[in-house]
């Protein structure tokens, strides 16, 4: 997927091509981080639903609207439609991306934490032409049942949309109304096409994007507690214990919110059903974090804490864990409980309070995270991870691989990655370059060039009178 990003606050120009591992390095303070934000942003859940809002209070003038407007029409008519949604994502995907990223200039500043001066003249331009076939794929494969209820018979479930695995068909059908009813359907039809259509569209790019913030070790540390409020009869909503603090920018209020749902619904069973995420963590826990992370109950609780046990039986609460093990807990905790294959994981500064060998094993673990069907973006300050990542490269290319494994901290084959599914990006002066060659090196002149210039001090001051 390429990505044309203009006027994002300090990057004035930035042409990123997606792939499964993406990787943005430079100096502070030139976007990285806003535009991974950005992506994120656009492409999960949460531009799905402003566009969503945008569409159906007529603020957004696509070309697709006819069709689905005679898909309400035909559902008020005669009680069932459908819609050949593998069709309607080949003619239309792109449109409604891009209008989804043109809406974004209306919410973009809330979510990244900015002001409005920053992106007086932003653009953002998707282009899928490339992933075309293998989206279309997904959206095949993808299956839907949804079940709406309103007004009196809220529980009822007078709207109905199902796709079966690799249907072409969207299908929309209500129960019998009485004449009430037909009112608000009318009212609300255009919601009830839509919400399915344009979900189905956005999870076939990615599943959901979730971001792990540079905030994360200090908020994996917050304690919660249960609210007064209910869910449903036997659920309870755990909150932030300082619920009435300003809001924080969406990444750091989204991955509360992943914290808060964790403590709310993680469990053993869960871990047993996970789409073979689960074994990523146990990944991460044995030859990264050295010990185990995992809640203090087995179900959810209201006394529930995170605690780490070391592979020597310490048991510790996350508040007294090293810094390496807060920094990656709620990474274990999301691949255990939560991740699904096809979710694009966008993480700021993954080395963070890790150790210069525990960092190349990260890098290797990433690559592993790709292998098994997750999409990862990061940022970085770390020369051992960009170093590592040539190496990984490398090894995809060795004939024999199982000869070289050992060579490598996790000895796994699923470490090596083609350098066909990475991008590498050094971000300065406004701009985004790719440095990632032909022959598979990375060009980082922004870590050499200072090492470079720590050694040399250390011989002019011999040769200053």
């Amino acid at each position: 997927m390429k990505v044309q990003i203009r006027n994002l606050g300090i990057v004035r120009e930035a042409d990123i091509d997606l792939k499964p591992l993406t990787v943005f390095i430079g100096p502070n303070n030139t976007g990285k981080t806003w535009v991974a934000y950005a992506l994120g942003g656009i492409l999960g859940l949460y531009g799905w639903g402003k566009y969503i809002d945008a569409y159906i209070n007529s603020q957004v003038n696509a070309d697709y609207h006819n069709v689905l407007a005679s898909i309400q029409q035909e559902i008020l008519e005669k009680g069932r439609a459908a819609l050949d949604i593998v069709q309607f994502t080949d003619e239309c995907l792109e449109t409604y991306v891009n209008h989804v990223a043109s809406v974004a200039k209306g919410w973009i500043t809330a979510f990244i934490g900015v002001s409005p001066q920053h992106i007086k003249d932003f653009t953002i331009h998707f282009d899928f032409l490339r992933d075309k076939e293998e989206i279309l794929e997904r959206i095949k494969k993808s299956a839907m049942r949804t079940r709406y209820g309103f007004g009196k018979a809220r529980e009822e479930a007078l709207f109905n949309v199902s796709k079966e695995k690799d249907s072409h068909e969207l299908r929309f059908f209500t129960s019998s109304l009485d004449e009430s009813e037909e009112d608000l359907l009318h009212e609300d039809i255009q919601t009830f096409v839509a919400r399915p259509v344009f979900r189905l569209m956005q999870r076939s790019i990615f599943r959901n994007t979730i971001i792990f913030p540079a905030e994360r070790t200090t908020l994996v540390t917050l304690k919660f507690k249960i609210d007064s409020r209910e869910l449903n009869e036997n659920e309870t909503y755990f909150s932030i214990d300082d619920a009435e603090s300003p809001s924080p920018p969406q990444p750091v209020g989204y991955f509360l919110g992943m914290l808060i749902d964790l403590y709310r619904r993680g469990n053993t069973s869960q871990f047993a059903d996970n789409d073979g995420m689960g074994q990523l963590a146990q990944i991460l826990e044995t030859n990264i974090l050295q010990g185990t992370v995992d809640f203090s109950t087995p179900e959810p609780h209201p006394s529930r804490e995170i605690m780490f046990q070391a592979n020597d039986n310490t048991l510790l609460g996350i508040s007294a864990a090293s810094s390496m093990v807060k920094e990656l807990a709620p990474l274990v905790l999301y691949l255990k409980y939560q991740a699904k294959k096809g979710e694009l994981i966008i993480i700021d500064e993954p080395e963070m309070n890790l150790h210069p060998e525990a960092q190349v094993r990260m890098a290797e673990f990433l690559a592993i995270m790709v292998h098994a069907g997750l999409r990862v973006l990061i940022t970085t300050h770390s020369p051992y991870i960009i170093d590592h990542l040539t190496n990984l490269m490398k090894a995809a290319k060795h004939e024999d691989k199982d000869t070289i494994r050992d060579l490598f901290y996790l000895k796994q084959e699923e470490a090596f990655i083609s350098q066909d599914n990475v991008a590498v990006y050094f971000f300065d002066e406004g701009t985004a370059y790719n440095i990632l060659e032909n022959d598979g090196l990375i060009n980082w002149q922004t870590f050499s060039q200072v090492s470079e210039r720590v050694s040399q001090i250390f011989f002019d001051m011999d040769e200053v009178a």
